[in-house]
């Protein structure tokens, strides 16, 4: 017998793919990824599961919302053997979601919707693995997010919106000023800081509805 060592075989054996393995099963799309292809699969690590907003993960991972699930890890799979050779700056390329990615060039590291190409070319009997360091979303998920956005904003007053503002372009010069894992760090950051406030019991509906304004605007930013 010959051994395989398909796209899912090669996660399962890497320690740092743990998240996305469960995240793959949980969503039923082992087997399509063990067969036979090719696919090419933008990997994310543990690291950028974590970097999501606390309770995204469990939430994704519930049964109710597997169709999400799928949405999100089919926009990380390319039909085809897509090695890094074969990548160009400003190339926007079909998803299995059904989506287009785009691919960027940035200080001699390329990036895939602003998630950085870590490594690349991890070659397995049906395909190849890039690893990416955040989790990318497709543009139905991120619909979903500018029409709660825009609900929230008509729930906010003139002076709210602008503290938002005020709070918006201090972020920005900040972040502008600082490395892309820099910035990567200061926006999980602020987000677990929103997070945890939100999660106290002394916040009006206004603050609320101000947060979670602010924790969909730096996600979408």
């Amino acid at each position: 017998m010959v051994e395989s060592n398909t796209i899912v075989d090669i996660a399962v054996e890497n320690e740092d793919f743990s998240t996305l393995v469960t995240a793959v099963v949980e969503a039923e799309l082992a087997d399509t990824l063990a067969s036979e292809g090719p696919f090419t699969v933008f990997a994310p690590l543990n690291s950028a599961f974590a970097a999501l907003p606390e309770g995204t993960l469990e939430m994704l991972l519930m049964p109710e919302n597997r169709e999400m699930l799928q949405s999100i890890l089919t926009y990380h799979v390319l039909a085809g053997d897509v090695r890094a050779s074969a990548l160009r700056k400003g190339l926007s390329v079909g998803t299995i979601e059904g989506s287009e990615v785009r691919f960027e060039m940035n200080g001699g590291n390329w990036y895939i919707n602003g998630a950085q190409i870590v490594a690349t070319d991890i070659v397995a009997d049906n395909g190849v693995i890039h690893v990416i360091d955040s989790v990318i979303l497709p543009p139905a998920d991120m619909s979903a997010m500018e029409m709660e956005k825009e609900a929230l904003e008509e729930a906010l007053n003139a002076n709210e919106i602008r503290l938002i503002e005020d709070f918006d372009r201090a972020l920005m010069n900040l972040l502008t000023s600082r490395s892309q894992n820099a910035q990567t760090i200061l926006t999980n950051r602020v987000l677990s800081l929103i997070d945890i406030a939100l999660r106290q019991n002394t916040l009006n509906e206004s603050q609320v509805n101000m947060l979670n304004y602010l924790k969909l605007h730096i996600i979408m930013m």
